[in-house]
């Protein structure tokens, strides 16, 4: 879905799946001015459809157009095996070639991408939302990291925080996580402890439930997950069912489809709104 400074602008099909959207309603706006282009990414057609709306602002004489991207598509294809392509590289690629003036990011899951694309603007919308909930802290709050990569990501700017870091365990033959374990003393964990799981993304889950079940056993009062981007898995994991060991989820939305108040509910997840 895209959105032109906040408003949808929805796309059509024609019989033979050919993309159609109007841009008619650019006739009448003032070409001098800052205009935002807002992409949700739903689907490959988005970018189609990005193509298609900058280019035609670019040709109507357009001065000033940012993107606002806040979960940047194909972020997790930022490697190759030798068997796939490099997916991430050629989506910035593209966006490069399309001209912005600006492209604003929210937590971007690659360490690369702020390298591979032109005139990018980061929010760490992850620790933004951390001292939205506890700005002042409280003694018995206890921050953790999910892995090694969260804890190098967000670490160092939460110095005056008590933290956890926990590793996974996985099965080397597939993949699949098969447990987890902390690698701090959880006998440090303060009595009646809040602990704040924090990372960028959430796909299915299962990494923050192992750390939950850890934390309650250790003694947790309640345990709480912050993510930006939060993807449509985690409605068919077990992160958010009444067994689970974390009792609230923090994100945005700017992983799941424009309608999703519509069709995803749950009243432990408290949404964000990207647009």
């Amino acid at each position: 879905m895209l959105y032109l400074n906040g408003n949808p602008m929805p796309t059509r099909y024609f019989p033979n799946k050919e993309l159609y959207l109007d841009t008619g309603m650019l006739n009448s706006l003032n070409k001098s001015k800052r205009y935002e282009i807002g992409l949700r990414f739903e689907g490959n057609d988005d970018l189609v459809a990005l193509e298609f709306l900058k280019g035609a602002m670019d040709d109507m004489g357009f001065q000033d157009i940012i993107l606002n991207c806040p979960f940047f598509p194909y972020s997790t294809m930022d490697h190759t095996d030798g068997s796939r392509p490099l997916s991430l590289k050629y989506i910035a690629r593209m966006v490069n070639r399309m001209g912005f003036d600006s492209v604003k990011v929210m937590e971007p899951h690659s360490t690369v991408l702020e390298a591979l694309v032109d005139r990018i603007t980061v929010e760490e919308k992850t620790l933004s939302m951390l001292t939205a909930l506890y700005p002042c802290g409280q003694d018995n709050l206890v921050i953790c990291f999910p892995d090694m990569g969260a804890a190098k990501r967000y670490g160092f700017t939460l110095p005056e925080f008590r933290t956890l870091t926990f590793e996974k365990k996985r099965n080397f033959a597939d993949g699949k996580i098969i447990g987890m374990r902390c690698v701090d003393d959880l006998e440090t964990m303060p009595e009646n402890a809040v602990c704040v799981i924090v990372d960028d993304l959430c796909r299915g889950g299962r990494t923050f439930v192992e750390c939950g079940k850890l934390l309650k056993e250790a003694g947790a009062r309640e345990v709480q997950l912050i993510v930006t981007h939060m993807e449509t898995g985690a409605f068919y994991s077990g992160i958010l069912t009444d067994s689970s060991p974390v009792d609230k989820v923090y994100a945005t939305d700017s992983c799941l489809p424009h309608d999703w108040k519509d069709r995803y509910k749950n009243s432990k997840l408290h949404l964000e709104s990207v647009f």
